[in-house]
């Protein structure tokens, strides 16, 4: 087995996790070394010796999950899902003001400031001055 295999194994099985990011790498050092004693105990053991012993990586995961209770885990999804909606909403604020600046550059791109703070200047002076 290669490290290549575990990160992609660990990786499916994240799917399938509705944990914290602790509970997750706890997951993961659990699979770790139990793939380490795998290979321990039968030296060049192949990917699908290992895969018969850890199970997929769904009933893998699955079977991590039993051990938390079902209020934990539906409040770990609304957590979840209120993360993704404030992301998903900061992004779009941060879209919104992008266009918003490349609208006014089109549009003001025209028009030039300086004239026209020059023009008023020049009037203001000339009445203050008279």
């Amino acid at each position: 087995m290669t490290d290549q295999q575990l990160r992609r194994y660990l990786q499916q099985a994240g799917r399938y996790l509705d944990c914290s990011r602790e509970d997750r790498s706890r997951f993961a050092q659990q699979i770790r070394t139990a793939a380490a004693e795998i290979e321990r105990e039968q030296p060049g053991a192949a990917w699908e010796d290992c895969l018969r012993v850890l199970g997929t990586p769904q009933q893998a995961a699955q079977e991590y999950m039993r051990a938390f209770s079902p209020d934990s885990v539906s409040r770990y999804k609304k957590q979840r899902r209120l993360r993704r909606c404030a992301s998903a909403a900061a992004t779009g604020a941060v879209i919104a003001v992008l266009l918003a600046l490349a609208c006014y550059w089109w549009f003001m791109r025209e028009y030039t400031v300086v004239e026209v703070q020059a023009r008023f200047a020049a009037s203001v002076f000339g009445w203050i001055l008279s």
